[in-house]
């Protein structure tokens, strides 16, 4: 480091301030980007016309877009300018170059740009350990689980974070170079201990890799989803164009889609759906002519046919029910009473659920008239 940036601990220095958004840089670190707001090109400015040094310290809400001197953290990094390019449709290109930690004593002026008086922060002397060497370790060991479920990471900063053996060093480099919330490397980059430093990078570096795994995992389980019904998309053409050639212009797979359009038109509930989307998929897989098939389209209609999610209220008038049984049937005495029996338990308990009557007899003896009855009675459409 030239003698030029070399100062005590109690020295104090005024810089501008640059308010990076979502963004922290870390003493060693060479960042590139882009610069547009103008108290942060006013910034740039005055230090090119100085000694080209610039404190970059990270804004506390994305959102803001003039951010002051109380809207920024009181840590961020000093930083040597190393190359600036003006783009006249996007603004300025910084190219910069982290040197130090310092801390911000109190802000000087806010406009035309953020100007502060600085202390330099150093990190904190600690004494190697087989305990430190072994979080040195464990840290690598989570380096490496990250890069095999992010493989954005170029070789290079896999060789740099080899070579790091010192706590603080690694925590600051791996911080720099891998992606995760900017907060959390906010309070990497003010905790000066580098022993808790590193621990602080491992806990994150844990969490992060429990998300990328699940990130892979269900990007995975997506995939594995578009891949079948791609599959089953492409044999399903296949068929219905063999079917087209063949001259079978009313075929079982044709049938099948049409009825499988009525049950998602319908809106069942789940478990009728899926009963019902399976029955279509048999019924797609049916030659043409098969008897099988034409039960299974039976099937189909007569459950598509009842009223899902339509309701009638029920009028439970015993004496209605009564003279309406037998204006409508002759005799019948003990049918009849026994449905009187069943609306006079329903309206004494309204809640009650799974009552079924059954009807037995051999045809033409008015099983059909009397359920038409019933239905009158209560106020409810035959179906």
């Amino acid at each position: 480091m030239s003698s030029e940036i070399e100062l005590q601990k109690s020295d104090i220095i005024t810089l501008p301030a640059l308010a990076l958004r979502g963004l922290v840089i870390f003493p060693g670190m060479l960042l590139q980007f882009d610069v547009g707001r103008q108290k942060s090109i006013h910034a740039l400015e005055k230090a090119m016309k100085s000694d080209q040094m610039i404190f970059l310290v990270a804004q506390k809400n994305l959102a803001d877009n003039d951010p002051n001197g109380d809207q920024i953290y009181r840590v961020g990094v000093v930083a040597k300018i190393k190359q600036v390019i003006h783009r006249s449709d996007e603004g300025i290109r910084l190219f910069a170059e982290g040197l130090y930690r310092a801390e911000v004593v109190s802000v000087r002026s806010t406009d035309p740009c953020i100007v502060v008086d600085l202390n330099r922060i150093d990190t904190l002397a600690y004494r190697p350990t087989k305990r430190t060497e072994a979080l040195v370790r464990y840290t690598e060991g989570l380096f490496e689980d990250y890069i095999q479920n992010y493989s954005h990471i170029p070789p290079d900063i896999v060789i740099g974070v080899i070579q790091k053996k010192d706590c603080g060093d690694l925590a600051d480099y791996i911080a720099a170079n891998i992606m995760f919330d900017y907060n959390e490397k906010q309070k990497i980059l003010e905790e000066l201990h580098p022993v808790r430093r590193l621990e602080k990078l491992a806990a994150v570096l844990k969490k992060e890799i429990q998300i990328l795994s699940l990130e892979s995992k269900i990007s995975e389980k997506a995939k594995n989803q578009i891949d079948e019904n791609q599959r089953e998309y492409f044999l399903r053409e296949q068929m219905r164009a063999i079917s087209n050639e063949l001259g079978e212009s009313d075929n079982p797979q044709q049938e099948a889609d049409e009825m499988r359009e009525r049950v998602e038109k319908a809106k069942l509930p789940k478990l009728q759906h899926d009963k019902l989307i399976k029955e279509c998929d048999r019924l797609s897989k049916m030659p043409e002519g098969s008897h099988e098939a034409s039960v299974i389209v039976s099937y189909i209609d007569t459950c598509l046919d009842l009223p899902w999610n339509k309701s009638t209220r029920d009028h439970f008038d015993l004496k209605k029910a009564k003279r309406v049984l037998d204006r409508d049937h002759y005799g019948l005495t003990k049918v009849k009473e026994r449905i009187l029996e069943i609306l006079a338990v329903k309206k004494l308990a309204p809640d009650i659920r799974g009552q079924i009557i059954c009807l037995v007899g051999p045809p033409g003896v008015g099983k059909t008239s009397i359920a038409h009855s019933i239905a009158k009675a209560m106020g409810r459409k035959y179906v």
